[in-house]
This record gives structure tokens, C-alpha cells and sequence, in this order.
């Protein structure tokens, strides 16, 4: 193809482009710009966009000229044609060089059209290109949101274009079902009408056009751009003992269903595909057909044998088959019930607990009806992880069979006994078995049955530590080692939870058993039961595990959160429970050292590490337990160092509790800290801050280039494994004033923004919105530096600290810049950078100096 790649400021002329880019359908700048077609395929180009194929560029270019048949009216555009070019133009005119403005919209209302629509208007603007492979979870962003109903002056639009079609194609725009339900506002009874030729539909005898118009139902009612590949449609109907000879026409075979379905080419060089004409028409289709008997489950099963035995070479059917059983939909989650109007962050969604079908099916037939469709797969699939592991779940959450739950976990595993992910399953039956049948068990059975769990879940964490991401099998479009898998710890801590409620609710001296002040073999005698001792080893185990777990997840919720939505509110709850019933009532039997009173008073308020001392400001600790928790660990920090006091010094600062006693240590603690033996990023941010030069002082005593090093390269050995796939949170900002008053925590910033206006549930953060707000600016240092080569520099005290940009986008542009200094637990952080307004127009005259060379470097 002779054309341009559409990019800004491009030039004429042309040159060749191959896409040899699978996954991108490049638009070009000059699209078609010299090029005729024959009227009989731009007429076949339009009338087979109308009946519900996916658009094409070429459909833009006909539409631009005129039509197929010339002074035709223009591309309709829906209402969220003007917003979304707006917010693109807005995004691209900031500084950042990529920015995601996200088009919501269900399938079969237009969205793909409207995207397609902005981009071949912006084509001479952009670089255009559709990405037409899957893609991961898209970043947090503007968005527009395309109704699934048509406002008035769509209405009239529609109407006008309805005329214009039906004097260009006469009866023909009948079959126009991709636009005619649009055009009817998703009218249900032109649904209706449309899909009547499957009402007589019976379930025995049926022919090979009817079972194949039954299987393109069911993928495209459940499984969004799905389609069959026109080779296999034929080899399917060439089955019958009638095959004729030679070549056939599918439309004809497939008479009277062929008007609902389309057939279409991504290019004149890809195979046909076929799918059905509208989402609407698939789901009514498929709704007909168990009307009339032939159920979902009927169509999943025969779609399995007839469409899916032969695996080699895997054709794409398979992977939607696999993604219609196992693809779990999103549900809304109840909104946030703070005072205010909603918007799209107060609605986050949660995952429903099995694929559409399924539900589908276990609604409308049975229980049993699912677990014969997930077993059929399983067994055809015997290669695939995924679908033993959602029939074990099945079985166990939905029909209570933990036998058969444990022999499909166990089948799932062996499938992939690398995968963590899969392993989990296992633990979950074993955990969900001792909950649900435990009503009739006694403390032996308990034990043994728990002790299958705590195995299973310990070779879970065992697994998600040794999972780095290079090796590991996929799980449909997302890679299963992307995130680190908490999910070992945290069921073993549920699990603890359910152990300890149905021992002590037995017999309360267990209470003190499963927290050490007794141990096990002195409580026998009041137990009743000699046979308990072979759990001794177990349970003296708990405690130690549990305290090392609830430390885990306290960093884990502290320092960071997912990129795209909170945390669930039930892991810090059930951790914290879980803390109190083992560890936070009494001390165990057998430590008797020095600080053994304080250190359980701490851990009695859930503070014995830095992360819980850091999450006071986050559970909004009152300022008399502040006080407590500091005085205990200024005692301790005499006996033996602990970095600890001093964090407790730090939040008691931002919680604006007065200690002018500990104000006047601050230079005893800046000489202490290089002499703490510990190589923690705590340590090493603390020292950070302590360190970092206020204003007025021109050097720092220590090497804060160095100092950045080491808490990143602690941060790797530490953290990054556990954190790899999520955001780290900012702990503490540098603010104005003097000694901790410099030390801002994050909470401090969000609560000046809370007092202000109780009317926004934006999140703060998303965008950096938060420092635009003239109170935080005015409790925050500027920071100056400057960006060369995509890298960020600052000189502070003398040195040239690197440092990481929050938005890797600001880093697009060599120049001098401003910003707000933060701390992570990985190191310090600029958030907010912007050109600087001084001497922001030098530095653009001069950002190459003599010879080409940057003048910034």
C-alpha cells in the first residue's frame, strides 16, 4: 500500500509500508488518497458495515467522499464524538508525551465505530493505530462513557440516514440489523422480529445449520469479538453425509438464519469471519433456542465435540471457548457511602464468581448443568490448568462436594505444579471443608483437617516466592506471575481465624493454648483427648507464623496499593483479627528477656513494626496511644537500637502531638542513625529524611547520591518481588519548617484536601491532582532540577542526586524543572514536575548548544 503512517507535522509523499505489526492496523495520514475502487466493492464495503460487520477504514474514506453513490450525508458520529476529541487534544497538549483517555461502552452500541471515527478525523494529527490483540488492564485516565441509548438528536440523525440507506438499497436495508437496532434505539421487539426464524427451533434432529447458528449465538452472546473462522463453518457443514462437491455458498447453506450473520475480512489477505450480526440478536437467539429446548448447556457441550476435538494445530476458537467457561465478568460493588455525589471512582467493581455462562446456566437449569459443562472442557482440555481449577472451585462453593473439589484441584496442579495460582485452589477447598462441615467435628478433626489446609497454603507460598514472571504459563490475556500471590498467607490466616472460633468455642482453654501462654502438652489433661499431642508440633508453629504474616501484609497494604483500585477492605481486617486472637492478648510462656512487657504491649496495639507504626496516621490512632507507642519504643531504643522510635517521633509530629522533649534530640538521632546495623529501606529512608538539607544549609554531611543507591538496592532485596506489580505509595513528603515538622506524611496532605470539600470523591492522587491544591502547595519545598536524556536531576546539598519521576511522561522534554520531593519505600520520588517557570523559555531557545550538543547535559 502506497501511503504515509499518520504522524504530526507529517509531509507529503509516499513510500511502502508493510504491517508487519500483527497486532496494529496502522491508519495512514494520506489513507487512500489516489486510489479508485471498484463500485461493487465499495458498495459491498457499506452494506456489509450496515448488516453489523466491524467497521474498516475504507468505510471512513467512502463515507468522506460522499458515499457509494456520491452526496451522501457524512459518518454519524454519537454524542461522545465531540468529548472524546476533546479530551485527546487536551491530553496531548500538556507536557506529558502519552496520556490514555479511556472510551467506555457496551458491545454493540457503537463504541468500536466512535473510536475509529476520532481517529480517522485526527489521522493527519496522531499517529493512528488500532491495536486489534488483547490488552492488559488499561491505566487509570479520562474517560468518556457512550450510552447504550440514543439521545433525540441521534434519533433524528438516524432517521435521516434510515431514508438515505432505503433509496440507495430498497428492501435490502432490511437486513441492515447492525444499523436498524441502533436506528430503533435497541428496540426489543425489532429483536424480537429479527430472531423469530429460531422459534420453532426442536431439540432432536436438529441440522448442521441450525447447531452452527446455535454455537455463533452462544460465543458472541458471551464473549465480546468473538467469531468462527469461515474455513471451519464450511468443514463443518462438508460433515454431512449431502456434502456436495466443490465449492458452496455459506449464505445459501445457512438459510433462514443467514440474514442475522455477517461474514467479514480484517484485509483482502485474512480469512473470513463470521459472526453474528448484533450482541442483541446473539443473546435473544440463544434465549429462543433454550425456550425451545435446546439449552446452553446442550449448545456448550455439542460446540465442544463438534467445534473444539481437533487441537493441532489450536485455532482461535479454542481460545474463545476457554474464555466463555473460565472469564470471570466484573459486577458492580456497592457505592462508598460517604456523603457526596457519585461519580466513577465510588463504583468499584468486583469479579463475579464464575464466567457469565456458568452463572447463566446454574441460574437457569442447574448446579449440576455447570459442573458438566466445566467437566467436559476439563476433560477435552487435559492440558489446561484453568478449567479443573474453576470445577474444583465450583464444586466446593457451589455444591459442597469437597471430595470431588479436592480430586479436580489436585488434576489442576498437576497440570501446572509451578503455579501458584492454581495451587490455591487446593488450600481453599481443604479451608472451606473445615468451615462448612466443622459444626459436627471435634477438636481432633479440626486439627487434622486444618493441617491439610496450612500444608497446602505453605506449598502456595512456597511457589508465589519463587515466581518471577519469565517462565510462567498465561491465563488468557493476563500472565498468572505479573502479581505476586498473597493469596497463600492470607488464606492461612483465615484459615487460623476459623481454627481458633471452633477450638475455643469447644473448650476455652484453647485460648490459651493457640497463644503459648499454656503449652499443649500441660493442657492435655483439661483438653480430653491424649491424641492431640502429634499437633503439638502445629501449633506451637502458629503463633511465629501468624506474627511473621500480619508483619508481611502490614507492608504490603502500607507501602503500597493496585495501580487500578483499592485494596479489599477484608485483608487488613481479617489479618488484624487474626493478629489480636494469637498474639495481642498474651505473651507467650517462654519469653522472658529484657523488654518482654513492653514489646507485647506494643504488639497488643499492633505497632512492633515500622510498616504498623507508619499505618497510625491511616487507622487514625488517638494522640494519648501515640503517645504510649512512642514512650514504649523510646524505652526500648535505649536498651538496643530501633529505628522504630524514631518513626514513631515522626508520625507523632504529623498527628500535631506536642513533645518538645523529643524535638530536642533531633541532632542525637541524625548522629545515631549511620550506626544503626540494619540495611532496611526504612533505615535508609529515615536517614533520607533526617539528613536531607533544609534550606539555608549547603551541605549534607552524608553522601545522599549513595545513600539513594542503597535504599534502592535494600528496596530490591526487601520488597520488589512482593511489590512488583503495584504502586508504591508515597509515605512522606518534605515540607517546610524545621526538623520532623519537614517530614509530611501523605495522610497529613489528603486530610487537608478532606477539610476543604467534603464534595469530591476523586482520588487525590490519580493525576498528581493533589498538588494543585494551594494548601498543600503551601506545606510543601519546591524542588529544583533538571531533565536530560529522560532522567531526572537535583542538586541538593552540594551533590547531583538522581531521582524518579512519579509521571515517567515529564521526563519526555530536556529542560529545567520543579517539583515536590516524596518518599517511597523504594526512595525518593518527584511528583508534580513542571517546566520552571524562570527560565523555561531559555532553556526551550536553548536546549541544543553549540555543535548539536545538549545544553542541559
Amino acid at each position: 500500500m502506497a501511503s504515509e503512517p499518520s504522524r504530526p507535522g507529517a509531509q507529503s509523499g509516499t513510500f511502502e509500508t508493510q504491517q508487519s505489526l500483527s497486532l496494529l492496523d496502522v491508519l495512514c495520514a494520506n489513507q487512500f488518497e489516489g486510489k479508485s475502487f471498484p463500485p461493487e466493492l465499495l458498495r459491498e464495503t457499506e452494506e456489509s458495515f450496515y448488516r453489523g460487520a466491524p467497521p474498516k477504514w475504507l468505510n471512513f474514506h467512502i463515507s468522506e467522499q460522499g458515499g457509494s453513490g456520491g452526496a451522501r450525508t457524512p459518518f454519524i458520529a454519537r454524542d461522545g464524538y465531540a468529548a472524546l476529541v476533546e479530551k485527546i487534544r487536551h491530553a496531548r497538549s500538556k507536557l506529558q508525551g502519552t496520556s490514555t483517555v479511556k472510551l467506555l461502552h457496551q458491545p454493540g452500541c457503537g463504541g468500536t465505530t466512535l473510536a475509529m471515527k476520532v481517529l480517522w478525523d485526527l489521522r493527519r494529527a496522531f499517529r493512528c493505530a488500532v491495536l486489534t490483540g488483547s490488552t492488559s488492564d488499561a491505566a487509570k485516565g479520562d474517560h468518556v462513557v457512550l450510552q447504550k441509548a440514543l439521545s433525540a438528536e441521534e434519533k433524528l440523525k438516524f432517521d435521516a440516514k434510515k431514508r438515505e440507506l432505503y433509496e440507495m438499497y430498497g428492501e435490502r436495508c432490511h437486513r441492515f440489523h447492525g444499523f436498524n437496532i441502533l436506528q430503533t434505539n435497541f428496540s426489543p421487539a425489532y429483536v424480537e422480529a429479527a430472531c423469530s426464524v429460531f422459534k420453532p427451533t426442536k431439540r432432536a434432529d436438529r441440522p448442521r445449520k441450525t447447531q452452527l447458528a446455535a454455537f455463533l449465538s452462544l460465543l458472541n452472546a458471551y464473549v465480546p469479538g468473538s467469531f468462527l473462522p469461515e474455513w471451519q463453518c464450511r468443514d463443518f457443514f462438508q460433515r454431512d453425509a449431502d456434502r456436495r462437491r466443490g465449492d458452496f455458498s455459506l449464505e445459501d447453506r445457512m438459510e433462514p438464519f443467514s440474514h442475522l450473520l455477517v461474514v467479514f475480512q480484517r484485509d483482502e489477505r485474512a480469512d473470513g469471519k463470521v459472526r453474528m450480526a448484533h450482541p442483541l440478536i446473539a443473546r435473544r437467539c440463544t434465549e429462543l433456542m433454550a425456550e425451545s429446548g435446546v439449552t446452553r448447556s446442550d449448545t456448550a457441550i455439542n460446540l465442544l465435540t463438534r467445534l473444539c476435538k481437533d487441537q493441532s494445530p489450536p485455532h482461535v476458537v479454542v481460545g474463545f471457548v476457554k474464555g466463555m467457561l473460565t472469564k470471570r465478568g466484573l459486577k458492580p460493588r456497592r457505592r462508598n457511602k460517604t456523603p457526596g455525589p457519585a461519580n466513577a471512582a465510588d463504583t468499584q467493581e468486583d469479579e463475579e464468581r464464575y464466567a457469565r455462562l456458568i452463572l447463566d446456566i446454574q441460574r437457569m437449569e442447574s448446579r449440576r448443568q455447570s459442573a458438566s459443562v466445566l467437566k467436559a472442557a476439563s476433560n477435552l482440555f487435559d492440558g489446561d490448568p484453568f478449567l479443573p481449577q474453576a470445577l474444583a472451585r465450583f464444586y466446593y462453593t457451589e455444591l459442597k462436594d469437597y471430595n470431588l473439589a479436592e480430586l479436580w484441584a489436585e488434576r489442576a496442579k498437576l497440570r501446572d505444579p509451578r503455579n501458584s495460582f492454581v495451587a490455591d485452589t487446593l488450600g481453599q477447598v481443604h479451608k472451606n471443608r473445615l468451615k462448612n462441615t466443622a459444626g459436627s467435628l471435634g477438636p481432633l478433626a479440626v486439627l487434622q483437617l486444618a493441617s491439610r489446609a496450612i500444608e497446602a497454603f505453605k506449598d502456595e507460598e512456597k511457589l508465589a516466592e519463587n515466581e518471577r514472571g519469565e517462565d510462567m504459563r498465561g491465563d488468557g490475556d493476563t500472565r498468572v506471575s505479573q502479581h505476586f500471590n498473597i493469596r497463600g498467607q492470607f488464606g492461612y490466616l483465615q484459615l487460623c481465624n476459623d481454627v481458633f472460633h471452633l477450638l475455643v468455642e469447644q473448650e476455652d482453654t484453647w485460648r490459651e493454648v493457640l497463644t503459648k501462654k499454656v503449652a499443649l502438652d500441660a493442657a492435655l489433661e483439661s483438653l480430653g483427648d491424649e491424641r492431640l499431642i502429634r499437633f503439638k508440633g502445629l501449633i506451637d508453629s502458629l503463633r511465629g507464623e501468624i506474627e511473621r504474616k500480619c508483619a508481611f501484609f502490614n507492608k504490603y497494604l502500607t507501602y503500597s496499593k493496585p495501580k487500578l483500585k483499592d485494596d479489599p477492605d477484608y485483608i487488613s481486617a481479617g489479618s488484624s483479627e487474626c493478629y489480636e486472637n494469637f498474639v495481642g492478648s498474651y505473651p507467650p510462656e517462654d519469653l522472658k528477656r529484657t523488654g518482654a512487657v513492653l514489646i507485647q504491649r506494643l504488639k497488643k496495639k499492633k505497632v512492633y513494626t515500622s510498616a504498623a507504626v507508619l499505618s497510625c496516621l491511616e487507622s487514625e490512632c488517638r494522640e494519648s496511644d501515640l503517645k504510649e507507642i512512642t514512650t514504649w519504643w523510646e524505652e526500648i531504643f535505649r536498651q538496643k537500637e530501633s529505628i522504630n522510635y524514631i518513626v514513631s517521633l515522626v508520625v507523632r509530629t504529623n498527628a500535631d502531638a506536642a513533645f518538645p522533649s523529643d524535638r530536642k534530640r533531633l541532632s542525637e538521632l541524625k548522629q545515631k542513625m549511620p550506626e544503626i546495623l540494619n540495611d532496611s529501606p526504612e533505615l535508609h529512608m529515615l536517614t533520607l529524611l533526617l539528613c536531607w538539607p533544609a534550606d539555608g544549609e549547603a551541605r549534607c554531611a552524608l553522601d545522599l547520591g549513595q545513600l539513594v543507591r542503597r535504599m534502592k538496592r535494600s528496596f530490591e532485596v526487601a520488597y520488589e518481588m512482593h511489590l512488583r506489580s503495584r504502586r508504591l505509595r508515597p509515605l512522606f513528603f518534605v515540607g517546610n519548617g524545621k526538623g520532623l515538622d519537614r517530614m509530611v506524611h501523605r495522610k497529613v496532605l489528603e486530610n487537608l484536601l478532606l477539610e476543604q470539600s467534603q464534595e469530591t470523591k476523586q482520588d487525590p492522587w490519580s493525576g498528581e491532582r493533589m498538588f494543585h491544591d494551594p494548601e498543600v502547595q503551601a506545606r510543601l519545598v519546591k524542588v529544583e532540577g533538571v531533565v536530560r536524556e529522560y532522567r531526572l536531576f537535583a542538586t541538593i546539598g552540594g551533590a547531583v542526586v538522581e531521582l524518579e519521576a512519579n509521571n515517567q511522561d515529564s521526563l519526555w522534554k530536556p529542560r529545567r524543572v520543579s517539583f515536590y520531593l516524596g518518599f517511597t519505600i523504594r526512595g525518593p520520588v518527584a511528583f508534580a514536575v513542571q517546566t520552571d517557570k524562570k527560565e523555561s523559555e531559555s532553556v526551550l531557545r536553548h536546549v541544543t548548544g553549540p555543535g548539536g550538543k545538549d545544553a542541559l547535559r
